[in-house]
């Protein structure tokens, strides 16, 4: 299989390396080559590294370096010129020369001496005039990247050197070219700086300063320089009118093309030029988030469709339109035109000996389909996410089906590129300490990382779902476990662990693997990058108890960086203020205090996956209190954590008015009620966290009480606002609440108060499996009979097709059915009409529970499950599954964290 413009010659191969952004894996050892092209790379890979180490990891422009670099940079700078001049000047292929005399050309910029950067360059000028169509994608960047040279060294007419080339410094158009558009930046930037100078202006005008000047000679160039501008991370000044005028000069010319009467053209023939203007436009719009304000969805979804329909199997405007569907939530037609997209890949390979053209565009396409039509995404409350005329069965097939053929161009897109994931030894985060590919440490071939690695991240995402929901033996569950790890390591090693997302997963990943060493670590390590990654932190706290229950092995090599002092790992008969996961929860609760004081006092606002992950902190907080005494000692904890959810969760003013038998109900609750909890004085503060030393206090007169969470819809004397969107999460959000507090009022054996919170829940949001499983754990406390009918209903309804995605919602019904039909007490037998009733439904529930131990990590890591399925192989006197269900067990419980891994995994479906 062949990248496009690779062949068997060495040249050609090192062009597509260099081509697609990156260097050779053995360049640094190019030095004492004999081969030109060799040495050359040798000093362009240099060049970059030195750039790289005087910025210090900054993206530094070429005039800062000359500007500011140290006297140590200037040297090896200097030491690469002379270098150079061993570089022998016989004349070779056009390409080879001219890289000689760019890169020739760029050290001398670097050291100041523009006289001889511009000899170089003259050396190879015959090369402006060639025509482009006729070069192949190599000598296009080497074109693009002589120009923009030029006008840097000769300042004084950069201005007509670039408006006499900026035309052809914008192809090719090819997303697999990284290394012409790394230096199509560059020229924007010095353009857009020029035009400042220029004008003598502050900031850039579209009218003035852009559209009307005349040095973009074509629209496609003008917008793609515009959106250029337009994005945050390049700091051009733009004016407050800017983005305004364009998005009119750009609806001016879609609408314009659309009305054209472009003629079809036949195989032989592309209309290049609608190819051409959708790429400049969609690509880097992709980027910027505010993009349906400089051009209305309905436009570009139009102006897409008008270039499919008028050139000849464009795989430009497919990609384009594809993304534009599954945006829009139209994932039946996403899918269909992504079937379209694929099949002209293939024909094309077909028709090209195998070789592969834009290979890093086909990654993307196929990674963002992989990823979207992941049905590990299906069950969520944004329900427009969903197919309609695609059962799933269809998805499935079209996942592995397309999800091999992604793995197959990674491979193919690492071979070329010479990408390595493989150490002589590995460890799971061996990518923490080593760089398993220094030609990839520049920040230029950012694009080309990512990309790689978002497609790693879609197989191991797909590889997780398979491991959930498709694993039916022992043996391929392993198997998918081994591949999720083995994927998601991929990812971070493209990535340089720079994707907070994917660390996250992975150390998540570890964690139900039970490798609680190594994914505390890694929580460590990204807290050190991402301090305010609340669910990182709460996944920390959970990892470290876990740890602490082991009691054997210490901690002491674990010292927190800037988490406060740790002492290792104690067991629960040593101090309560040794315990590793009390001091990162105190840790984790004074940043999250931090953040929020933070956010209120600057207006900004808060996502609501980040408010979950702070009441998600709050919970464990408890969970941690808790382990050190017992659940009666947290009950004054309650009210806190409401208070904190109304803190976070400040939704539109609801108008009640409660009836009397509700204000009665709730006067006449427990003293152990929620509600009843929230009992501060008039003035008296509440300090939910400590933060910077000093207490965040939040007024009693400021929080709504608890009985006003209860959206009692259905009474006639209640009034509620319409809900919008968001109001459906946090209600949701609420109910947990509501549900997690019946749990530890059941645990005190408060079971009226319990009740009256599943009421709550339901009342809150709408009854779910997750309220029906409460239920049925507080009535067969006693009414056994009552809650084995509700096990056995939210039974049925997690294993239909529309909720057969709740799998912790079946793990909690199965343990309540386990606990209800192995009682051996005498309510327990009368849950069954016969021995023989009895011993059908002992076979069914050990079927279930054979069956849902495979479902990873939900099943396999729960030890309740295997302790239920022990006590079944000890009925039916199956020693070896008894012993082995046991081991499991003991494995379990000596690493069970005071909290489930579940509540790191954000909003549940």
């Amino acid at each position: 299989m062949k990248i496009e413009y690779a062949d068997d010659n060495k040249c050609n191969e090192y062009f597509t390396v260099l081509w697609l952004g990156c260097f050779p894996r053995d360049v640094a050892q190019f030095k004492g080559s004999s081969n030109i092209v060799e040495q050359t790379m040798y000093v362009d890979y240099h060049i970059e590294s030195v750039l790289l180490e005087s910025s210090k990891g900054d993206n530094m422009t070429f005039k800062e370096f000359r500007d500011g670099a140290s006297e140590l940079h200037i040297q090896k700078v200097s030491e690469l010129a002379e270098y150079m001049d061993t570089i022998g000047t016989q004349k070779e292929e056009l390409e080879v020369d001219m890289y000689a005399a760019v890169v020739r050309a760029h050290v001398f910029y670097l050291l100041g001496k523009d006289t001889s950067a511009l000899e170089a360059l003259k050396g190879v000028e015959e090369a402006e005039e060639l025509p482009l169509q006729k070069q192949g994608a190599f000598f296009k960047y080497l074109q693009g990247r002589y120009f923009v040279l030029k006008g840097l060294c000769d300042a004084g007419n950069a201005y007509e050197i670039w408006k006499n080339s900026i035309t052809k410094i914008r192809l090719p158009l090819s997303k697999s070219d990284i290394a012409s558009q790394r230096w199509r930046e560059i020229l924007y930037k010095e353009v857009a700086l020029l035009l400042l100078q220029r004008g003598k202006k502050d900031s850039l005008s579209f009218h003035e300063d852009v559209e009307k000047i005349g040095l973009f000679q074509n629209a496609g160039t003008l917008i793609s320089f515009s959106l250029f501008t337009l994005q945050g991370r390049v700091h051009v000044p733009l004016d407050s009118k800017f983005k305004h005028e364009f998005s009119e000069y750009l609806s001016k010319e879609c609408r314009s093309i659309i009305k054209q009467q472009d003629k079809f053209p036949d195989a032989e023939k592309e209309n290049s030029h609608l190819d051409e203007f959708l790429f400049r436009l969609h690509e880097p719009l992709l980027s910027l988030k505010d993009r349906n304000i400089i051009i209305k969805p309905d436009l570009h979804k139009e102006f897409v469709k008008h270039v499919i329909k008028n050139t000849y199997q464009s795989r430009v405007a497919l990609k384009s339109l594809v993304d534009i569907l599954i945006e829009n939530g139209e994932f039946d037609e996403a899918l269909a035109a992504f079937k379209t997209y694929a099949a002209y890949v293939e024909k094309d390979m077909e028709q090209k000996d195998d070789t592969i053209d834009d290979i890093l565009l086909i990654v993307e396409v196929f990674s963002t389909c992989v990823t979207k039509f992941n049905p590990i995404n299906i069950g969520s409350l944004h329900e427009r996410f969903s197919f309609k005329h695609f059962d799933l069965s269809t998805i499935l097939d079209f996942l592995d089906t397309y999800s091999e053929k992604l793995e197959f161009f990674l491979e193919s897109l690492s071979k070329t590129c010479q990408i390595s994931y493989q150490l002589p030894e590995e460890s799971p985060l061996s990518f923490l300490y080593h760089l398993y590919n220094p030609e990839l440490k520049f920040s230029f071939n950012a694009g080309l990382k990512r990309e790689i690695g978002r497609g790693w991240y879609a197989l191991a995402r797909y590889a997780k779902y398979k491991t959930i929901f498709r694993s039916y033996t022992e043996s391929s569950m392993l198997q998918g476990v081994s591949n999720l790890i083995w994927l998601s390591k991929n990812s971070l090693i493209i990535t340089q662990a720079s994707d907070e997302k994917m660390l996250f997963d992975y150390a998540l990943t570890l964690a139900y693997n039970l490798q609680f060493e190594d994914s505390l670590k890694l929580c460590r390590f990204i807290l050190k990058r991402f301090s305010e990654s609340f669910k990182t932190w709460n996944l920390l706290v959970l990892v470290a108890s876990g740890l602490e229950v082991k009691g054997s092995r210490s901690l002491d090599h674990h010292k927190p960086a800037n988490l406060g002092e740790a002492d290792g790992s104690q067991s629960k008969s040593e101090p309560s203020e040794s315990k590793e996961s009390l001091k990162y929860i105190n840790s984790a609760l004074n940043i999250a205090g931090i953040y929020i004081a933070h956010c209120q006092k600057s207006g900004a606002s808060m996502a609501v996956n980040v408010k979950y992950d702070i009441l998600q902190l709050k919970m464990t907080q408890v969970a941690v209190l808790e382990s050190m005494s017992d659940s009666r000692s947290v009950l004054d904890m309650i009210p806190e954590v409401f208070m904190l959810y109304n803190e976070l969760f400040e939704t539109s003013e609801l108008e009640m008015i409660e009836s009397n038998q509700s204000e009665k109900k709730m006067a006449n609750s427990k003293s152990h009620d929620a509600s009843s909890n929230v009992s501060l004085k008039s003035g008296k503060k509440s300090t939910i966290f400590e933060s910077n030393g000093k207490a965040l206090n939040r007024k009693a007169s400021r929080l709504m009480d608890l009985r006003h969470h209860k959206h009692a819809i259905s009474k006639p004397n209640t009034v509620v606002k319409k809900d919008d969107g968001r109001s459906v999460i946090t209600k949701k959000i609420l109910s947990e609440v509501w549900l997690w507090t019946s749990k530890i009022y059941m645990k005190n054996g408060s079971f009226e108060d319990a009740e009256q919170c599943i009421v709550e829940a339901e009342s809150t949001y709408q009854p779910t499996a997750s309220t029906a499983n409460c239920l049925g754990l507080l009535t067969s406390q006693k009414r056994k009979s009552l809650a084995l009918e509700e096990f056995q209903r939210t039974l049925e309804e997690v294993e239909n097709s529309a909720s057969m995605y709740k799998k912790r919602e079946m793990r909690e019904t199965l343990l309540g059915i386990s606990n209800l039909v192995l009682g051996d007490d005498e309510d327990a037998q009368k849950l069954f009409t016969s021995e023989k009733d009895k011993q059908a439904d002992l076979v069914r529930l050990k079927n279930y529970l054979e069956s849902f131990i495979n479902c990873w990590p939900y099943g396999h890591n729960y030890s309740e499950l295997w302790w239920y399925l022990s006590l079944i192989y000890e009925k039916i006197d199956d020693k070896n599954l008894l012993s082995k269900s046991l081991w499991k067990c003991v494995e379990l419980e000596d690493t069970r964290p005071i909290r489930s891994f579940d509540c790191c995994e954000g909003i549940s479906n």
